[in-house]
């Protein structure tokens, strides 16, 4: 890891991972999520990851365009910076 520059790694703590059904569909969700600055990784042939604390901007934008999905687990708790440290 020493001969990686540092500027291009990222690393986020927690995660969220949305999972579709296909690749089609995780396509058309990248259409539709095309528009928001968000740090999205594609993990999977039908499956991105993305920084946790942007969960709730990434069901706005879906609900926006009636896609409703399934969320598993706690809802993000809102970002403290004591845990950048």
């Amino acid at each position: 890891m020493s001969r990686l520059d540092p500027s291009r790694v990222t690393l986020h703590r927690p995660i969220a991972v949305l999972a579709c059904d296909s690749s089609a569909t995780l396509e058309e969700t990248l259409l539709l999520l095309r528009e928001l600055d968000i740090h999205i990784k594609r993990v999977g042939p039908a499956s991105i990851a993305f920084p946790r604390e942007e969960l709730p901007r990434i069901q706005r934008a879906l609900h926006q365009s009636a896609c409703f999905p399934r969320v598993i687990g706690a809802a993000p708790a809102p970002h403290d910076p004591a845990d950048d440290a």
